[in-house]
């Protein structure tokens, strides 16, 4: 699969003590095996995006994983995106997406690379209960052969 991303609206959990500090997002894409039956579900990341220096609606170069690395050539399988402040001491997480494949196709986007009509929000630990903490914009998204 091919894709290029675009974060808008990331929640800036750097201001610091003048407020003038931004975040440096980056992005991690990790398929999710679960386990109904045990009740539990393991994460494995397959793919990690470069680090945006101080930017809140941050572009990120195209990338492309192998299908069967993504999501083991089920297109239906559950996938998690994360968005990630980069630190130089810890990493902190912004918040969390679920979707699979499919999703990721139907949410290109059709009004241009500042439209959130169709982007995939992130929320403060992954519950969509919770608040949405940054939108996802699918610039681009083609399975490959």
């Amino acid at each position: 699969m091919i894709f290029q991303f675009r974060c808008l609206d990331v929640k800036n959990i750097e201001s610091g003590i003048l407020g003038f500090g931004k975040t440096d997002p980056y992005l991690e894409i990790a398929k999710i095996y679960s386990y109904p039956e045990v009740g539990s579900r393991h994460v494995q990341a397959v793919y990690r995006s470069e680090v945006i220096s101080n930017h809140l609606n941050p572009y990120f170069k195209q990338g492309a994983v192998n299908l069967e690395a993504l999501c083991d050539g089920n297109q239906k399988m559950s996938l998690q995106i994360s968005l990630w402040d980069y630190g130089s001491r810890k990493r902190t997480l912004i918040g969390i997406l679920e979707t699979d494949l499919g999703g990721i196709l139907e949410s290109i986007t059709k009004g241009g690379n500042g439209d959130k009509s169709g982007a995939l929000e992130f929320c403060a630990g992954g519950h969509r209960k919770m608040r949405v903490v940054g939108h996802l914009v699918v610039l681009e998204a083609k399975v490959a052969d």
